[in-house]
């Protein structure tokens, strides 16, 4: 209940309706001023929630560290596109990266091409796991353009020298390939991993920790 404002008597009798003054007084309808206040303090609530979740998912945050080393452009074959050898310089910088490259940018090239320079600057084993399909496209591109004699195996008695290796997924999803016998790996099309189910998916992922230099490309 409250009281008519001269608009509203204005209005009904059909007389001349006046704009309020810089000083009048208006009447508040009962029960307002409680009403506004209620919002204010769900308000705060709500902000100090929000605050909270933030700092819970800032406490989340994994930022990405350079774990590998500078690569000059010299040091890279220069049969490279200028793409690949942004991406390889990044890669190698970083140690431990997902390179996400449509169809025909060469991905094959790139992941011999890291390889190749982690190997020269720290020699070691060093597996590319990829489909049992493709390994063929990789041992020619390897010896072609690099030079680089890539083996395949399919279990771990099959690793004995230093140098380049290639494998299905197969072979280590069943256990037949211990991958802590590589100082890097790379993994070829890695989304075929989500066909042998998720729990597979993480599984396989796990057996990677230990690995100093590893990579995605798909």
């Amino acid at each position: 209940a409250g009281v008519r404002s001269e608009r509203e008597d204005g209005l009904r009798g059909g007389g001349a309706v006046t704009a309020p003054q810089k000083n009048e007084t208006r009447t508040v309808p009962a029960g307002r001023a409680s009403d506004q206040q209620q919002p204010i303090e769900e308000i705060a609530m709500a902000d100090e929630s929000l605050a909270e979740y933030e700092a819970f998912l800032r406490s989340k945050f994994q930022f990405s560290q350079a774990r590998g080393f500078e690569v000059s452009d010299d040091d890279i074959t220069p049969c490279l596109f200028p793409h690949q050898r942004d991406i390889v310089r990044w890669a190698v910088k970083g140690g431990r990266r997902a390179i996400f490259a449509a169809f025909g940018l060469g991905k094959t090239v790139m992941q011999l091409e890291i390889l190749r320079l982690i190997h020269a600057r720290e020699p070691g084993r060093y597996l590319i796991i990829a489909p049992l399909g493709v390994r063929q496209e990789f041992r020619r591109d390897a010896e072609k353009m690099f030079g680089m004699d890539l083996k395949f195996v399919r279990r771990s008695e099959e690793v004995i020298d230093l140098g380049f290796y290639i494998t299905n997924y197969e072979s280590v999803r069943d256990g037949r390939l211990d991958v802590a016998l590589f100082d890097g790996i790379s993994l070829d099309e890695a989304s075929v991993l989500r066909s042998y189910g998720s729990k597979t998916y993480q599984e396989f992922l796990k057996l990677f920790g230990d690995t100093k230099y590893r990579f995605v490309a798909t």
